[in-house]
């Protein structure tokens, strides 16, 4: 009889599911500034943010670095692809930051990402994208493909059902590119332009085990990939 009522309150923990709350303005451009700098509201349970950040620079910058109101809240760098690859012989990087817990500020917001040393011209893109629900990240996969592609692809990471996976996705090229979506739900799509910016693809799947996200690239050019788990 104990035995039985003792089963009844035995339980399982579940951990949280994490979900999408919003995405920043996005925000791209070419010259001598070193500071990118867009609008993002976050909900008000809103607990993660990820920032992913493409540069093509007259020079390896010596610094790449991401805040919440252009310095009161550092956002830490999750995976950093400095000089990946070049182009025209002048470096290309991709980067993704990331901050989770009771530091993450709600309501507007100004995401800002800054260079040091990037060179007289810089052409960059940033997408931040928030989420509820989550407790940390998981260890995070990149793609660095120098050969022409249409198919793109980064992962696998692991993540579970109650989880989510970041990505983000950039062909460095002077062409054009147009990217879509493969496996991932689109969240921003900073479009390429000439003599502007890459084109990146922010977006985010729902956990499978092990996870691989996918896009693709109409015109086919080599690509810098990132997915970070959301756990």
């Amino acid at each position: 009889m104990f035995a039985a009522k003792n089963a009844f309150f035995t339980h399982t923990a579940v951990s949280p599911t994490v979900s999408f709350d919003a995405v920043g303005a996005g925000v791209s451009g070419h010259g001598s500034s070193s500071v990118w700098a867009q609008s993002h509201t976050l909900g008000g349970t809103a607990n993660t943010l990820l920032v992913a950040f493409s540069l093509w620079s007259t020079s390896n910058p010596s610094s790449v670095t991401a805040k919440f109101n252009t310095g009161s809240v550092n956002i830490p760098a999750l995976v950093s692809l400095p000089n990946w690859t070049t182009l025209s012989s002048l470096p290309v990087g991709l980067w993704v930051f990331g901050l989770n817990g009771a530091s993450v500020p709600t309501g507007a917001q100004t995401v800002s990402i800054t260079t040091v040393g990037g060179g007289a011209t810089q052409d960059g893109a940033a997408i931040s994208c928030s989420y509820i629900g989550g407790t940390g990240f998981g260890t995070a996969a990149n793609s660095q493909v120098t050969s022409n592609q249409t198919s793109l692809s980064v992962g696998p990471v692991t993540a579970t059902a109650t989880q989510m996976v970041f990505s983000c996705f950039s062909p460095p090229s002077t062409l054009s590119s147009t990217l879509s979506v493969g496996n991932i739900t689109s969240r921003r799509n900073i479009a390429w332009a000439s003599g502007l910016n890459f084109a990146l693809l922010v977006g985010d799947i729902v956990g499978a085990g092990s996870t691989t996200c996918t896009a693709t690239d109409s015109a086919g050019h080599p690509y810098g990939a990132i997915a970070v788990p959301i756990l």
